[in-house]
């Protein structure tokens, strides 16, 4: 009898699974990539210095699995060169 329920149950394992994978193949997908830009590049232009802010202006956000229910509603927020900011949630 708990040989037949644990057949039972294996379709609905398997189908996660797949999911599973599927996912981890889009991960090692981005992994893998090489950017085009080299971070770590010595040469190029270099400013001897720079002042810069980065200002966000009605700023919204939802997740796409749950499009009905706004994040983020009309954010502004202005961050100075130097400063850091983080938004959690």
């Amino acid at each position: 009898m708990i040989g037949t329920f644990a057949l039972i149950m294996i379709p609905s394992s398997l189908s996660t699974v797949a999911a599973a994978q599927s996912s981890a193949y889009e991960v090692y997908a981005v992994i893998d990539r090489v950017p085009v830009i080299n971070a770590r590049s010595t040469t190029g232009l270099k400013p001897e210095t720079f002042h810069g802010k980065i200002e966000f202006k009605n700023v919204k956000f939802n997740y796409p699995s749950r499009s009905d229910v706004p994040i983020l509603r009309c954010l502004n927020a202005e961050v100075d060169g130097g400063n850091t900011i983080a938004f959690v949630g």
